[in-house]
C-alpha cells in the first residue's frame, strides 16, 4: 500500500539523497523545502551547502544531508544524524541513530528499533516507544503501538486510540483507517465521517480522495458524493491540480473535474516534485523520455535509461551508449561512451571500449582516453593506471606524481 505519510518515511528510512533531492517522488512535495534555502551541494564525496547564486555557504564536511525544512539540516557523519542551521553551527549534536527532518515543530527520531520525536533543541518530548511513527500533519502523527495504528499530538497525547489495522496521515481535515478490510475516514476527534465501504482510500487532496470498490478506482468529495467514475484500475492523489490514474496499464494525469490533462499513453510516469516540478520522465515500451505538466514532449521517449538529476545533470542511455542530459532536456554530452560518471567540479569521467579518460561539460577532452583505471577525483587529483602502472594527474591532465 503507497501511502501518503509512510511513502515518505520509508524513503527516508532507506535514505538515498539522490532520489530525495534530486528525483522526488510525489509524497516529498508533503514538507515545503524551505524557501531561499540553501542547496545541499557534493564536492569529493562529501556533502555541503550552496546558496542560490552557487556561492559556498557550509563548506563539504558530511558524508550525507538533507536540504533545509523548518530553517535546520539534517546531517550525517560517522554513522551519526544530527542538525545544523544556515550558518553551519551544529545545532543539536550529531550523536542520534536515526533522525529525519522537522515538521510542524517535532523531528522523528529512532532508538533500539523504537521512534519518538524530539524539539529544535534536542529534547526529547516524545519518548521512543512506538514500533512506527511519521511526521506531525494538521498537528497530529500517525503511530503505530502492538501491530495498531492511532494518533498523537504534539505533547504525546494519545488523542487517537491505537486500534486501526491500517491508517494513514490526516489531510484537509480526515484521515483514510482501515478497519476489517475496509477503509473509511475519521475526523481529528476520531469520529467516523466517511463508513467504512472501500477496498481502499487514498487521503484528500483539493477536495477530492481517490477510492476503490470492486476493483475500479474513482474520486470523492468529502459528502462522498462521486466526482469522477469509478473507471480507472488505479489512482493516486492530487498534486497540484494534477492526479495520476491508470487504465489498461497505462498512465497519464487528470484534473480535478476528470478531464485528461496527460493521456494515458505511458506505462510509467516519474514525478520530481519541487526541484523539476515541470517535468516528467515516463516510460512507453521500454523507453524513456520527458515532457512537460501540457503533456508536451520535451525529450523524444527513445532512451534505454534516465538516471535521477545530480547538481543539475543526469546520464543517459542511447543506442550508442551513455551520455548527459542537462534539467532542460538538452543533451550535453553525447551518447556515445560505455560509461560515464557524474560530473566532479565540470569534469566527467568517460570509458570508450576498455579505456578510461576525462571530459568538460563541452565534451572536451581533458584527459585523453586511453587509462586502464581512473578514480574520482579528490582535491582535484585523480589517480590513473596504465599498463600497469599507477600514477597521479590533476584536473588538467598533467602528471604531478609517479610520472613516467
Amino acid at each position: 500500500m503507497s501511502l501518503f505519510s509512510k511513502t515518505l518515511l520509508f524513503t527516508l528510512i532507506s535514505f538515498s539523497f539522490i532520489f530525495f533531492v534530486k528525483g522526488q517522488d510525489e509524497s516529498v512535495d508533503s514538507l515545503a523545502i524551505d524557501e531561499e534555502t540553501l542547496e545541499p551541494y557534493q564536492k569529493n564525496g562529501k556533502w555541503g551547502f550552496v546558496d542560490n547564486n552557487g556561492k559556498v555557504i557550509i563548506h563539504e564536511e558530511y558524508d550525507k544531508t538533507y536540504p533545509f525544512y523548518e530553517g535546520l539540516a539534517l546531517v550525517f557523519n560517522n554513522n551519526k544524524w544530527g542538525f545544523i542551521n544556515k550558518l553551519g553551527q551544529i545545532v543539536i549534536p550529531i550523536t542520534l541513530e536515526n533522525a529525519y527532518p522537522f515538521s510542524e515543530g517535532l523531528a522523528l527520531i529512532s532508538e533500539k528499533g523504537k521512534n519518538g520525536f524530539i524539539d529544535k533543541t534536542g529534547k526529547v518530548v516524545i519518548p521512543c516507544i512506538y514500533e512506527e511513527a511519521f511526521y506531525f500533519q494538521e498537528g497530529l502523527a500517525l503511530v503505530m503501538l502492538n501491530d495498531k495504528y492511532g494518533f498523537i499530538d504534539q505533547t504525546g497525547k494519545v488523542v487517537i486510540p491505537c486500534v486501526y489495522e491500517d491508517a494513514d496521515a490526516f489531510s484537509e481535515g480526515a484521515a483514510p483507517v482501515l478497519v476489517e478490510e475496509k477503509y473509511g475516514f475519521i475526523d481529528r476527534f476520531g469520529k467516523v465521517v466517511i463508513p467504512f465501504i472501500y477496498d481502499y482510500a487514498e487521503y484528500f487532496s483539493d477536495g477530492l480522495a481517490a477510492v476503490s470498490r470492486k476493483g475500479k478506482y474513482g474520486y470523492i468529495n468529502r459528502n462522498m458524493e462521486t466526482v469522477i467514475p469509478f473507471m480507472y484500475d488505479d489512482a493516486h492523489s492530487f498534486s497540484g491540480e494534477m492526479a495520476l490514474v491508470s487504465k489498461e496499464g497505462n498512465y497519464g494525469y487528470i484534473d480535478n473535474t476528470g478531464e485528461i490533462i496527460i493521456s494515458l499513453d505511458y506505462d510509467k510516469i516519474f514525478r520530481f516534485g519541487e526541484h523539476l516540478p515541470s517535468f516528467y520522465k515516463v516510460k512507453k515500451d521500454g523507453k524513456y523520455g520527458f515532457i512537460d505538466v501540457n503533456g508536451n514532449v520535451v525529450t523524444p521517449v527513445v532512451y534505454e535509461y534516465i538516471s535521477d538529476f545530480i547538481d543539475g545533470y543526469a546520464k543517459i542511455k542511447g543506442s550508442w551508449g551513455y551520455g548527459m542530459m542537462d534539467e532542460t532536456g538538452k543533451v550535453v554530452i553525447s551518447p556515445k561512451y560505455n560509461y560515464v560518471s557524474y560530473f566532479f567540479d565540470d569534469l566527467l569521467i568517460v570509458k570508450i571500449y576498455d579505456k578510461y579518460g576525462v571530459i568538460n561539460k563541452k565534451g572536451e577532452i581533458v584527459i585523453p582516453i586511453e587509462y586502464d583505471s581512473i578514480s574520482n577525483f579528490e582535491d582535484g587529483v585523480t589517480k590513473v593506471e596504465k599498463k600497469g602502472k599507477i600514477f597521479f594527474l590533476d584536473d588538467k591532465g598533467k602528471c604531478i606524481k609517479d610520472c613516467e
